[in-house]
């Protein structure tokens, strides 16, 4: 039994370390308050909406307590290879350090050295723990009670007391239903990683799809708690112009989220852009707005509500292709087969 919680822990922290424990964690901090936020939304020529944003504010309280992860990543692929069928692939690894306890000491010694004869007992013991699991999930979530583990396996289990290393590969298989606007935005490629020291915790989290793609940074020390993020996106094309929209529709009550914090909005028009009916309390400075302080926080609140930033259209502008990249292209082929060229006429 001892074996087996051993090896379901290990996929647990593959799965939940990321969403769970950070998030968890993060969630307890309440309003931003003494915290600073820039968001710059900039439209582009060829119709994309790319949005950064800036978040930094002091950390009250600085409690490592992710149990005895160093780091773990993890990559996750979603694809339909066929009209009516959804795969999911997912591999990763994590880093434990265990403190010092002969008892588990001969424990994982003896999972080390079952892995190393014979592996396929620890997979089995993972199948039949996910399986479990996938199958009680399809209970609870009529929409995943196709979803069927199809294969699980451990590819790395390597134990140096006090560290533990473990890699994982699993695919997932079930029917996806009728709808074209979701397949086509597949294939999905998620990627995560998260690093813990008694300094520090970073969480980077990348994903991109068919036409989305975009990545959130977040460092915590002990005295402050960063937040990067970008993700550009599509806007909608009307015939020759680009109607992009700026508002959002968010389910969560945000009304005191930023109360206390130094908020900045910034809006950033591409040539011959027309604009109107602006949310008030803007400067402008040449094609960009900005909403800065209460006039940022009110602006938030608008636009997760529903509320435009401002109604912007512009003409389309498809991209270019890159003289310098067709040159680099060609001379990455020719340069090859020019010098095989001439050790070959040096041999003759």
């Amino acid at each position: 039994m001892k074996k087996i919680f051993i090896c379901s822990a290990i996929f647990v922290l593959f799965v939940l370390v990321v969403s769970t424990s950070v998030s968890g964690n993060f969630a307890k901090a309440g309003p931003l308050e003494n915290a600073t936020v820039n968001i710059t939304i900039e439209l582009t020529p060829d119709a994309r909406r790319e949005i950064t944003v800036h978040a930094e504010m002091p950390t009250t309280s600085f409690n490592v307590n992710l149990a005895l992860l160093s780091s773990a990543n993890v990559q996750v692929n979603i694809s339909s290879p066929s009209p009516r069928s959804l795969r999911v692939t997912s591999s990763g690894s994590v880093t434990l350090t265990q403190p010092v306890d002969p008892d588990i000491d001969v424990q994982i010694t003896q999972l080390a050295l079952a892995y190393s004869t014979a592996p396929g007992i620890l997979n089995s013991y993972l199948q039949q723990i996910v399986g479990s699991y996938i199958e009680n999930l399809g209970d609870r979530s009529p929409e995943l009670a196709d979803l069927q583990l199809e294969n699980i396996s451990i590819t790395n289990f390597n134990w140096q007391s006090p560290t533990l290393s473990a890699g994982l590969n699993m695919t997932f298989g079930s029917a996806i239903f009728e709808n074209q606007q979701l397949r086509d935005k597949l294939p999905i490629n998620l990627s995560g990683s998260i690093n813990v020291s008694s300094t520090m915790i970073r969480l980077r989290l990348d994903g991109n799809s068919e036409n989305v793609n975009g990545w959130i940074d977040v460092v915590v020390t002990p005295d402050t708690m960063r937040m990067d993020a970008f993700i550009s996106l599509p806007s909608d094309v009307i015939g020759e112009n680009v109607e992009p929209g700026l508002e959002l529709n968010l389910p969560v009550d945000i009304e005191n989220l930023f109360e206390g914090a130094d908020v900045t909005v910034a809006l950033i028009l591409p040539e011959g852009a027309s604009i109107e009916n602006l949310l008030p309390g803007f400067t402008q400075s040449g094609s960009s707005y900005t909403w800065a302080g209460d006039n940022g926080i009110s602006a938030i609140r608008d636009i997760v509500t529903g509320q435009p930033l401002a109604d912007v259209s512009y003409k389309y502008a498809p991209p270019s292709s890159s003289t310098w990249l067709i040159i680099a292209v060609l001379i990455a082929i020719i340069v090859p087969i020019a010098i095989a060229g001439i050790i070959l006429w040096r041999r003759r």
